[in-house]
């Protein structure tokens, strides 16, 4: 049973959860739209309802006056005032206002209950179409049906009694009117039991708080029956929606239905962009095959008069025949009987000693007249509290300067007057619910006006034109009337404040009319089914109709929503016998289970359209799940708008040069999404961070209208395995879809480089975008470009952060709770994302994803090879046909360098797929093999490429090979054939360092701190290992010690992270890549890849050859002489490999090497190309070992290792030892 502290969950749906089609869509959610809801949906008719407020259940209604005064929107002259979803609205014009509700339920929610049925001579009028005046027997049937589910009855004469009510009847007595006196039928509960939709209902607490929205869940307004039925049938409900037109779609195979229906999504988020932007914001869409107004008198005239103004045909007579219902409003003030005629507000009800009761009880009927337009009734009311304390002095000196109630002022005795002034200071001094105000009666009258109103668009917004009808002879008249029902009393006769303060302009709180029924669209908008006329003849469109306040024709003279609802009932009985359907009218016997409807609607999308189906079901793999519970939590929501473009005509994945294309083109994409990340906590779990996507894009390429999104998914600050490393990634995954029914596919990322502060929110990276296209069965790219913000857009979009998602309206400590879990995440992800040394370190056992790249290589042949000096090392064979070429790899790592399978394109394999026989060697400074845990000079590698290329020789049979070495590799191979110990080499390339190993400012630093003695002699250290492992009782205080200092490690600004390993060997090595060059996947995974170095060789390395800048024997002798380079180089090719931001060896290392080369060549030997002989790549962008293991290392950097290797075959390896 719900209460106030256990509301139902939502019925309303995220608008994620909008499907593209439905068999009928309705507009608003009062009488009429609610009835056509309930009624569509019970015919098994898949229905959804757009409402433009928000959703709220009793218990969350604002009883508070500043809360209240939060909920109050203005439409004037200058524009719009307040929040667009507020619960109060109120239309300033000139001379007519109006009050109306926005929320789910309409006016029903603060209208004041009382279900009178017209006086019969109404349906006389000629304005009626005979199909209505003729035929009762429907139009009473329709009448029964809305009596049936909204339950009218009088108040009990067995409740307490009623000082308001008691008054009332007080004064039609004292008038001479007692025999007019009722209790009307009133839609509130008076005991708890089931409706008939199936919700439980409580009895009337009497606090009269039902204009303002009462929380005691008696009030049957369509909140509590017809809205929760059309939900249990089926229908789905979408909140915050603000329908602004609607146009007949095309005629095409591919227009899913006959009429597109644009509204803006007023979501709360949105509001700082709506507000900053306007129309420039383009609405979205939904289509059907049924469309019904049901927005109200002003909400359904504003839809078909923006609709006719885009091109929409339809009668002249739209906006016309608008009435106020002839409403009027006055006071009996100050009388000497007590009313009790405030409700409670937010008071405690049990502190009353008398109950205010609902706002209405008793009715004065005077609708016997002769002439059935000059027939009124006169209700008493309620005074809603949050006005009560401004209305105290507005009564008080209208009293005052009272001319109507002159002849009861002069009659008072003295007492009477010290009486009355006594109760004034009362009502100052102890409150409005003592003296004056307590004795205050109201008086609402529904009487006739002439209906000739006309409503019309100015700026775009609905506007109220009619001059003079707070002047007219209706409203004089009914001065005099009701004077003698104050004076009965002794009150003081007050007219409507807003009467008196506005020269004659008069509020109403039932506006109806300006889609009148007619006969044709000469005389009326609609026709007696409902259907809107196409023009001025009677021709209409089948499937719009409208079912609301609009369609009366002239006043009522009485309440008018159980008319509007026997209207609404009596179109949908002809709109389903019209189509031959079955409307279910069998009340619903068990309670509602508000997680899960009883009678919900199949639909299977996948037969619906299933190239829609098929890209949903892609992106729901990624999306959220839905929890019935979810709708009763906090999330967050709020708004970006993204600009840029996009061309059809560059399609590769250069966005710089599509975006340049598009830009000359001026082919523009504007989006505007919402962002909702669903109960805050759950999002705050996930990893991935991920959150739905709804909202529109704008681009004439892709569609002449605005495109609204399905199926968004959007991922917070997520780096995947194959991104950079130094990057995270924004992801929008959307499918757009036109008003045509066509769809594309839309992939938005944003990459964000870690560490780059001043470029993450300075300048903020693109969005790179790529939408695709469903063509003859295959997904193609359509376009290609880049979206960003602008600066002004960013500070929208920071104002637009909004508690959303069912979240707890009345919970204020919730909703700053979720506030304030967002914002601690979203700073944590910006710290984790910009100053990465300030975070956690990762480490080899942290939970990381590692995605395999697998490849067919030959089978394996592993061989063992000794070397000179004793050292066990081994060799692995991929045999193939060309070659043979050997890879040697660097210090701390191993030839897995070179075929790692975290890489989708390793350079081993690249070779293999060449045909070559490709030879691995792990030497001693292999972290693979045993003997790298011994102490060596530098030199020694050499001693292992020795005996390696010796095997190669032997077991292919050929005399030369070609080599590939990288780094120490490279250097010790150098090493050796200067020496003249290696022999049998053919043709090298040397990646990022050969004779000259020149370091990087840095690593001169690190070396002039004489760290590697300090490790050696002080710590005692006879390695250094890049490797680590998260804090155990294993790890040494010292490994720990290391970890944490090097966080701090000086590093280029978006050089970054928060790798431990990483930190390790850009400490003992410099800056081993630039990180936008490798995946995330190989940079989580560097303990497949990284090891330990002994510290002789990283002694000998750092403060021998680097310190000296040559390479040296073991004897200390320099290898590097002009007569060395020509006995070992004169004739083999060299190329020399370089990256560009190269931190370990600085590119000048190369470029001194090759120089010397050529400079050492004989003059005389003119027959050589130097340059041939002797070339040197550098690779822009690129450091050191990203030249080897980056992601796109194969098309930047192999095919100059592949021609070196290619243009050199015929002197090398087998097609020489061929030749020869």
């Amino acid at each position: 049973m719900p209460s106030h502290k256990n509301r139902p969950p939502r019925l309303s749906l995220p608008l994620s959860k909008l499907k593209s089609h439905y068999d009928a869509i309705v507009i608003g959610s009062g009488y009429g739209a609610s009835i056509a809801a309930s009624r569509l949906s019970r015919a098994g008719k898949r229905v959804c309802i757009l409402e433009r407020g928000e959703e709220r259940w009793p218990g969350e209604f604002p009883e508070e006056t500043l809360t209240a005064a939060s909920e109050v929107q203005f439409n004037g002259e200058h524009g719009h005032e307040g929040k667009r979803t507020g619960l109060y609205e109120i239309h300033r014009n000139q001379d007519q206002w109006a009050f109306v509700a926005c929320g789910l339920g309409g006016t029903s929610l603060l209208n004041a209950n009382t279900a009178l049925r017209p006086e019969p001579r109404i349906w006389n009028d000629k304005v009626w179409p005979e199909e209505i005046s003729q035929d009762k027997e429907l139009l009473e049937q329709s009448f029964q049906h809305a009596t049936d589910m909204l339950q009218p009855t009088p108040y009990p004469e067995d409740w307490p009694v009623l000082p308001k009510l008691a008054t009332l009847e007080a004064q039609a007595k004292g008038a001479g009117v007692h025999h007019r006196f009722v209790r009307p039928p009133i839609t509130v509960h008076f005991k708890d039991g089931l409706n008939p939709a199936g919700v439980f209902q409580k009895a009337s607490t009497l606090t009269g708080n039902d204009t303002t929205g009462i929380n005691d869940w008696s009030k049957n307004a369509t909140l509590l029956n017809y809205i929760p039925d059309a939900w249990n049938h089926g229908a789905e409900i979408f909140t915050a929606c603000n329908v602004v037109r609607v146009e007949k779609s095309g005629k095409n195979s591919s227009q899913p239905g006959s009429y597109v229906v644009y509204f803006e999504w007023q979501e709360q988020s949105r509001e700082a962009f709506l507000f900053e932007h306007g129309s420039s914001i383009a609405p979205m869409f939904v289509t059907a095959d049924i469309v019904v107004l049901g927005a109200g008198a002003l909400g359904s005239s504003e839809i078909l008069l923006r609709s006719k103004k885009n091109g929409f045909q339809t009668s002249d007579q739209v906006g016309k025949h608008f009435s106020g219902n002839g409403d009027f409003l006055a006071f009996s003030y100050n009388g000497e009987t007590l009313v009790n005629g405030v409700s409670m507000g937010d008071e405690d009800p049990k502190k009353f000693e008398h109950k205010v009761g609902p706002v209405i009880t008793g009715l004065i009927d005077y609708r016997d007249t002769p002439n059935v337009m000059d027939g009124y009734v006169v209700e008493e009311g309620a005074i809603p509290a949050q006005a009560a304390l401004f209305l105290r002095t507005i009564y008080q000196v209208m009293s005052e300067k009272s001319s109507k109630s002159l002849k009861t002022a002069q009659d008072l005795t003295f007492q009477e007057k010290i009486g009355r002034n006594a109760r004034e200071l009362s009502s100052y001094v102890a409150g409005v619910y003592r003296g004056a105000m307590a004795n205050t009666q109201t008086f609402l009258v529904m009487s006739h006006d002439d209906a000739r109103g006309e409503l019309n668009l100015q700026d775009d917004r609905i506007r109220i034109n009619w001059p003079g009808v707070g002047s007219g002879r209706n409203f004089s008249r009914l001065d005099t009337l009701l004077e003698p029902l104050a004076e009965a009393v002794r009150g003081t006769y007050v007219r409507d404040p807003l009467t008196a303060a506005t020269d004659d302009a008069v509020v109403t709180v039932h506006p109806i009319g300006g889609c009148s029924i007619g006969r044709t669209g000469a005389d009326g908008v609609i026709n007696h089914k409902g259907q809107v006329f196409t023009g001025q003849g009677d021709e209409v469109y089948e499937g719009l109709y409208v079912m609301d306040g609009a369609v009366m024709p002239i006043s009522l003279g009485v309440n008018p929503f159980l008319t509007i609802s026997a209207l609404a009932e009596r179109a949908c009985t002809l709109l389903a016998r019209d189509r031959g359907w079955t409307i279910k009218y069998d009340p619903t016997l068990v309670p509602i289970d508000f997680k899960t409807p009883q009678f919900p609607i199949p639909y299977n999308e996948q037969e619906a359209n299933p190239e829609a189906y098929a890209w949903a079901q892609a992106l729901r793999k990624s999306a959220l799940k839905d929890k019935t519970e979810q709708h009763k939590k906090a999330g967050i929501s709020f708004t970006e708008m993204l600009k840029g473009h996009l061309s059809t005509v560059i399609l590769t994945e250069d966005f710089d040069t599509a975006d340049n294309q598009a830009r000359s083109a001026g082919s523009t994409m504007n989006v505007v999404l919402t962002l909702s990340t669903g109960p805050i906590e759950d999002f705050l779990k996930r990893t991935d961070r991920r959150a739905r996507i709804a909202g529109t894009v704008s681009c004439r390429a892709l569609s002449d209208q605005p495109m609204m999104i399905e199926n968004g998914v959007f991922t917070v600050f997520t780096g995947t395995e194959d991104d950079p490393a130094d990057e995270c990634a924004l992801h929008y995954r959307m499918v757009l879809l036109c008003a045509s029914g066509e769809r594309y596919s839309f992939e938005g990322r944003k990459p964000i480089e870690t560490g780059h502060v001043l470029e993450g929110w300075i300048k903020p990276s693109k969005v790179l975008v790529t939408v695709y296209k469903i063509e003859d069965g295959v997904e193609k790219v359509f376009g290609r470009g880049k979206l960003g913000e602008h600066d002004e857009d960013f500070f929208s979009q920071i104002t637009s952060l909004r508690v959303s998602y069912g979240g707890d309206s009345t919970s204020i400590a919730a909703n700053l709770r979720a506030i304030k879990d967002f914002g601690v995440s979203a700073i944590n992800s910006t710290v984790k994302t910009y100053l990465p040394f300030l975070n956690e370190l990762k480490y080899p056992e942290d939970t990381h994803t590692r995605k395999s790249f697998p490849r067919q290589r030959p089978e394996a042949q592993v061989f063992e090879v000794i070397s000179s000096d004793g050292f066990q090392t081994r060799l692995t064979r991929y045999k193939g046909k060309k070659g043979p070429v050997l890879l040697l790899h660097g210090a701390s790592v191993s030839s897995q360098m070179f075929a790692t399978d975290l890489i989708p394109h390793n350079l081993c394999d690249y070779l293999l797929a060449q045909d070559y026989d490709v030879w691995l060697s792990d030497w001693r400074m292999s972290i693979l093999v045993k003997d790298s845990h011994r102490q060596s000079p530098v030199y020694g590698g050499a001693h292992d490429h020795a005996a390696a290329i010796k095997i190669i020789l032997k077991e292919t049979g050929v005399k030369n090979i070609q080599v590939v070495a990288h780094c120490v590799g490279s250097v010790t191979l150098w090493a050796g054939m200067l020496n003249g110990e290696i022999e049998g080499v053919g043709s090298v390339v040397s990646s990022q360092v050969a004779t000259r190993p020149l370091i990087s400012t840095a690593n001169k630093i690190k070396q002039s701190l004489q760290l590697v003695p300090l490790f050696e002699n002080v710590l005692r250290q006879d390695e250094f290992d890049c490797a680590t492992h998260s804090p155990s009782p294993s790890v040494t205080l010292l490994d720990r010690a290391i970890d944490n200092t090097l966080r701090f490690l000086p590093m280029p600004l978006h050089e970054y992270c928060n790798n431990a390993i990483c930190h390790r060997a850009s400490f003992c090595y410099g800056l081993l890549w630039e990180h936008d060059k490798l995946s995330n996947n190989f940079h989580d995974n560097l303990e497949e890849i990284l090891g330990s170095i002994n510290i002789e060789s990283l002694k000998g390395l750092v403060d021998g050859w680097c310190k000296k800048q040559t390479l040296m024997d073991v004897d200390g002798k320099d290898l590097v002489t002009p007569e060395n380079l020509k006995k070992a180089f004169g004739d083999i090719p060299v190329l020399f490999i370089h990256g560009a931001k190269n931190q370990v060896f600085i590119p000048e290392s190369t470029l001194k090497s090759v120089e010397q080369l050529r400079d050492t060549l004989p003059l005389t030997g003119m027959a050589y190309d130097y340059k041939g002989l002797y070339r040197r790549e550098l690779i822009p962008g690129y450091g050191h070992l990203d030249c080897i293991v980056g992601d796109k290392a194969y098309k930047d950097v192999y095919p100059f290792i592949l021609d070196h290797l290619e243009s050199n075959l015929k002197t090398t390896g087998y097609e020489a030892t061929r030749e020869e």
